[in-house]
């Protein structure tokens, strides 16, 4: 978990103690009776810690817009005494409707956050995981919201490690034609056409060439052509588990099943 020192640290972007950032919201939490610990992610600074002081009266500024997953811009102030951090002022508040209307959007927000709270991130990548959670949440708002928003920042996030998606192609033949599905091998971590596939077991699963292209898709192209394209599998389920699998290696088995139990 980020802590307050270091964003003490990061003084490139401090004018006179203060800050100006963009952000998305991953954790806010109570902190006595009157303020909440906010968590965020910013593009200068990445994931860090602030206080929003009075955040818990109904009645404050700040109530409404420290709720999970907002988008806005925080102005904050670091105190030369103490070191912590507080918002002053916020600005350009922006709450996914999803959250309001079903539960499953916030189950699914909420496995982005644990996600990034546990990334370790170098400032160079900063900007790329705020722009990947900021369009997954815009995505949610969409028609086939859900679907869309959990492909990309599954995909995305596999990409960003390295690992972009090539579902269509035999990691043994290169083929792509010559069948109607492929599989997925867990124990492999790879794709292949039924005459490669080693070892039929659990960890294997199946997925028609159309949903192979549509993850390919996902890995390939940007948010602006994700956002307008049509795009629904016809199994999400299981395109959803191999990307949870794909991740999970990532990030070496560390992403806990109770973050995504009530996704799939």
């Amino acid at each position: 978990m980020p802590e307050l020192w270091k964003l003490v640290l990061n003084n490139e972007f401090w004018e006179n103690g203060h800050l100006i950032t963009d952000a998305v919201l991953l954790k806010s939490v109570p902190n006595s009776d009157y303020n909440r610990l906010l968590y965020f992610l910013s593009p200068l600074v990445g994931i860090e810690t602030c206080f929003a002081f009075g955040a818990q009266k109904i009645k404050s500024r700040f109530c409404s817009a420290t709720q999970p997953f907002t988008m806005l811009r925080l102005f904050l102030r670091r105190d030369k005494k103490t070191g912590l951090i507080g918002v002053t002022d916020v600005a350009n508040i922006v709450a996914p409707k999803a959250v309001r209307i079903d539960l499953r959007a916030v189950y699914q927000l909420s496995f982005y956050s644990q996600i990034l709270l546990h990334t370790p991130m170098e400032p160079s990548d900063y900007k790329k995981y705020y722009y990947l959670m900021k369009y997954s949440i815009e995505l949610i708002d969409m028609e086939n919201g859900l679907e869309k928003s959990l492909m990309f920042f599954l995909s995305k996030l596999a990409v960003l490690h390295g690992q972009a998606m090539q579902a269509s192609y035999c990691r043994e033949c290169g083929n792509v034609k010559r069948y109607n599905e492929m599989f997925y091998s867990a124990g492999a971590w790879g794709f292949f056409c039924q005459d490669h596939l080693c070892g039929a077991d659990s960890g294997v699963f199946k997925i028609d060439a159309e949903d192979a292209a549509v993850m390919d898709f996902y890995s390939a192209a940007k948010f602006t052509a994700i956002s307008a394209a049509p795009l629904k599998l016809r199994s999400p389920v299981y395109a959803i588990r191999i990307l949870i699998d794909i991740v999970n290696k990532i990030y070496s088995g560390s992403i806990k099943r109770e973050w995504y139990e009530n996704l799939v």
